[in-house]
This record gives structure tokens, C-alpha cells and sequence, in this order.
């Protein structure tokens, strides 16, 4: 029986998709024999086993343009190895692979008429007695055969020194583990695709250094009067009614049209490391009450009200608009537009509700990076409908699971014997472990069932008939670093200020009563 099928590995992730398509192409072979220098008039084409020693050696040969796409261009050929399957290694040692330079047939080639190599090796690699399979990469060799097809005549394996092991042959009905020459291929780059808008305009470059002083100038006219009134800096206020008025020790009007009520400007830092530069605004909130009688909660530091929109034209203000500071050309480190820091015993860095029922606590224009863990209520892809991009959404659910479950599958068709071996990623099982597989024969009723389960980054599929192109999925659980040590729970108990109440009340019959973040954060609205 044949184990080892064309088969062809498509990676499914469930969060993150990759945007490159690439296509795995299996050669099985198409003539395979050996010669030998102790009987060189010998034909070997029917032998079932291919041997490789000091006075023996094995041509192998594979037909591209059979297998490969029509079209097919060097360019695309992105990875090759001929994997090789020794069936008996007696010494272990070194051996050569050989581009072959002139035809030969399997069934009438012996030493006497061997084909002439090229010089030097393609390759030279070992063989020990351990060795399950060897994959030896050909990649530079494929894309001479891609663009020269001509060309191809095939490889011979050379043993080095009293290196002695043999390989299955096509013709071998017993192990069935006969070479194969897997190719990578990518897909072809499509056309170029309209200029995109103009970019931003850059940040300004940094201040050149202060020209000399010059002349003092003639004394200009005598201003208008200013306003009456002045201000001591820095000023200190205090107000002690917590029910007149804003409730503000110091309030700036601006009467204008526009304009700033308060600007402020840090001072520059100071020449050494790590120091910082002053900040422009701050604000320090009032303490919760002294009151165990009372639920209070401290003020914020900062509050900001966004201005109002007067008619349907308008857009209304934020609560506040923060941009970081510019590229330093000496660190090259970009400050944040906002950074968080919880307060002292735990607090969040960052909490957000909306503005009403229904709408949006918070939206994020771009990628975003989360290094832990993140919990939510529900989650789904939103995008333009395909269908009808210019009036509708189109909506897909998140796939959750208890476990962190990656997900894999792909399409093989059995070979005549009824196999196909799935070659995974070389990561695949320190990623992963736990493994279940499903199965789904297409085109015609037939059995299918795993023949051999992961092992070596692979697992065989099996079918009671060859020919059967079987749909396969499997799924592992994640065993890396990060995930070992932040397994996410399944139940946990409420606890302290979270007990007797809901994330969601209304759903529970609850109408009108504060959630659980509302409770453990409440706003910090001022009272005016």
C-alpha cells in the first residue's frame, strides 16, 4: 500500500488570518532505480528497495510540469525538499544528492550507461540509524527545472565513505514509503491596486537654535488700557460651599468665538537622564467622605465637558483631546496620546461607559495590541456587506470554547491504496497538544477513519478505497508559555461588592439597578 499521497496543508486561525496564499505541491515519483559498480550491466527498475553504499547508487526522478499549475514561474517557488524515508540504515554516516545532466529510463539504465551529474553536490547530509525521515532542501535546484523544465532529469544519492542504507522504491507494495519531492509554492502577485489618499501631514520639525540678538528697536506707541485686575502666580484659591454656583475656586470664562478659557505649558526638562518635562494641566480630585454611614467616591482630577452642537450640522465636542508629542529623532520613541495608570491597590488604567443605552463605551480607529487576557460579553467581525457594501453591515460571531483551542484543516485525497499523511507545521506540537480530529469524505460514500495520530509534526488518514478526497479538521489545545501560566477559568465566585449583583441586570429582572462596573467604578461626574 502507498502512505504517503499528493496532500496539500491549509492553516485556519480563528482571530488573525494570514494574507499570503500559498499552495503545497507533492511530487510522487516517476522512475527510481539504483546502479551498481559490482554488477554493471545489471538493470534494477523492479527492485523494490533502493540501495545507497559505497558501491551503489540511487537515480530518482519527478515530473513538474504534471503535477505543478500550468503558468508556474521560478519566482513562485518558494521552499523545496525531497523527503527521503530509510527503511534500513546498517552504517550511518554521510551522503551526497547529485543533479543528474542526461536522460535515462528506470527500466533499461545500469552502471555501464549511468547518466552524467553536475559537480558539485546540491547537497551533502547525514543519515543515522534514529532517522524517521530526512527532508534535504532543493529549493535553487526546483526553480532551475521551473524555468529550464528541459533540464529535469532527475537526482542520484551518493553514500559518502562506508555510509550503507537503502529507501523504498515506487515499485515496493510492502512499506510503501517511496521518496517524495514536496514544493511550496505562493501565489501570483496580482495588480497593482489604485494610489491610496494622501497621507497626513508630518509632525513639524524640531526648533533650529536662537540667531544672535539684535539692535534694541526704536520704543512703539503706548497700548490701550488693559482689563482691570490682576492675578498673582502662582495662585492659590480655595472655596468652602459646596452648593453655589460651579463650585469652583478659580473659573475663566472665554466670551469670544473662539478660542481657549485655559491653556497651559509644561516647563522644559531638565539636562539629565530621565528627566521629564513639567505638565501643562493638573488636577488633583477631592477625597471620598469620612463616612462609613455613606457610599462616596473620590473626585476626578481632571474633568472635561465637551461643547454642544446648536443644529444638525454640528458635531458636538469631546470631554477632552489629547495628542502625544512628537517623533524625538534621538530615541525615536513616539509618546502616547493618552496613558493610563490605575490608581494605588489595583484600580483599572482606563474605565469607559457610554453615553446612553445602546451606544458605544469606546472606538478604536486601527489596530490594537492586548498583552493579556481579554473578557467580554459576546464578540463578532463587523465589515461592509459584500453584497452591499454601501448600505449594509455584515456580522460573524467569535467561535468561543472553555479551552484555548486552536483550530486547523485542509482537503487530501487518499492514494490508490487508501492513505494520505498530513504534513503540520514544524511548531505545531510544542503549540499544541490534546489533539481531536474530524473527518469528511466529498464526491462518494466511503469510510474514513485516522490511521496514525500526530507524531512528528504529522498524522496519516486512512479510507477503505483509494481515491477519496477527505475534508479534515483538527483541533489542539494551547501549551506554550503564556497560556500554561494564564489558563483562563471557566467558574469563578463572585466576590466582595460583585455579590447579589449582575453585569447585566435588565436581563435578570433588574431594570434600573447599577451593574457590577458601576458598582466597583462609579463615574466621577462634578456637581455643578
Amino acid at each position: 500500500m502507498k502512505v504517503l499521497p499528493p496532500w496539500k496543508v491549509a492553516l485556519a486561525a480563528l482571530l488573525f488570518c494570514a494574507s499570503a496564499l500559498l499552495q503545497a505541491q507533492q511530487m510522487l515519483l516517476t522512475g527510481d532505480t539504483q546502479i551498481n559498480s559490482a554488477a554493471a550491466t545489471t538493470n534494477y527498475g523492479a527492485s523494490p528497495t533502493l540501495t545507497v553504499n559505497s558501491t551503489t547508487d540511487a537515480l530518482l526522478s519527478f515530473d513538474l510540469e504534471d503535477i505543478l499549475p500550468p503558468g508556474t514561474l521560478d519566482t513562485q517557488v518558494l521552499r523545496a525538499r525531497l523527503i527521503l524515508f530509510p527503511d534500513k540504515v546498517a552504517v550511518s554516516g554521510n551522503f551526497s544528492v547529485f543533479e543528474v545532466t542526461s536522460a535515462w529510463t528506470e527500466n533499461t539504465v545500469n552502471y555501464a550507461t549511468k547518466p552524467s551529474v553536475k559537480s558539485p553536490a546540491v547537497v551533502t547530509t547525514a543519515v543515522t540509524t534514529s532517522s524517521d525521515y530526512i527532508q534535504i532542501g532543493v529549493t535553487n535546484l526546483v526553480k532551475d527545472w521551473v524555468l529550464t523544465p528541459s533540464a529535469n532529469h532527475g537526482l542520484e544519492l551518493v553514500a559518502s565513505g562506508s555510509t550503507n542504507f537503502s529507501i523504498d522504491s515506487k515499485e515496493n507494495t510492502n512499506t510503501s514509503h517511496q521518496a517524495i519531492l514536496q514544493i511550496d509554492l505562493t501565489g501570483p502577485v496580482g495588480p497593482t491596486g489604485p494610489a491610496g489618499p494622501e497621507g497626513p501631514k508630518g509632525a513639524t520639525g524640531a526648533t533650529g537654535p536662537a540667531g544672535p540678538k539684535g539692535a534694541t528697536g526704536a520704543q512703539g506707541p503706548t497700548g490701550p488700557q488693559g482689563p482691570a485686575g490682576t492675578v498673582a502666580l502662582p495662585f492659590y484659591g480655595s472655596v468652602d460651599d459646596p452648593d453655589t454656583g460651579f463650585n469652583a475656586a478659580f473659573l475663566v470664562i472665554n466670551t469670544g468665538s473662539s478660542g481657549y478659557a485655559i491653556w497651559g505649558t509644561g516647563g522644559t526638562a531638565y539636562d539629565n537622564y530621565l528627566s521629564s518635562g513639567g505638565v501643562g494641566l493638573t488636577g488633583y480630585g477631592g477625597n471620598a467622605a469620612d463616612d462609613p454611614s455613606n457610599s462616596t467616591s473620590g473626585g476626578a482630577g481632571v474633568f472635561g465637558f465637551g461643547g454642544g452642537a446648536q443644529i444638525d450640522t454640528d458635531v458636538a465636542g469631546p470631554g477632552g483631546s489629547f495628542q502625544g508629542g512628537t517623533l524625538d529623532a534621538q530615541s525615536g520613541n513616539y509618546a502616547a496620546g493618552v496613558e493610563a495608570t490605575g490608581g494605588y491597590g489595583g484600580g483599572p488604567g482606563v474605565i469607559a461607559y457610554p453615553g446612553s443605552f445602546g451606544s458605544q463605551a469606546a472606538y478604536l480607529d486601527g489596530d490594537v495590541d492586548v498583552t493579556g487576557n481579554l473578557s467580554k460579553g459576546g464578540g463578532s467581525f463587523k465589515i461592509d456587506h459584500p453584497m452591499d457594501p454601501e448600505n449594509k453591515y455584515l456580522y460573524h460571531s467569535f467561535v468561543e470554547s472553555p479551552d484555548m483551542k486552536n483550530v486547523y484543516d485542509g482537503v487530501v485525497v487518499t492514494d490508490s491504496s487508501g492513505s494520505a499523511a498530513v504534513l503540520l507545521p514544524d511548531w505545531f506540537e510544542s503549540l499544541n497538544r490534546d489533539f481531536r480530529y474530524q473527518l469528511t469524505t466529498i464526491g462518494q460514500p466511503a469510510q474514513a477513519w485516522i490511521g496514525s495520530e500526530v507524531a512528528a509534526n504529522q498524522f496519516v488518514i486512512r479510507t477503505d478505497h483509494g481515491g477519496v478526497k477527505v475534508s479534515w479538521q483538527i483541533t489542539g489545545i494551547r501549551q506554550d508559555a503564556w497560556a500554561n501560566a494564564h489558563r483562563i477559568p471557566v467558574e469563578v465566585d463572585k466576590t466582595g461588592k460583585e455579590k447579589g449583583h449582575y453585569l447585566h441586570p435588565e436581563l435578570y429582572g433588574h431594570a434600573g439597578e447599577p451593574d457590577i462596573g458601576r458598582i466597583l467604578h462609579p463615574t466621577h461626574l462634578p456637581k455643578q
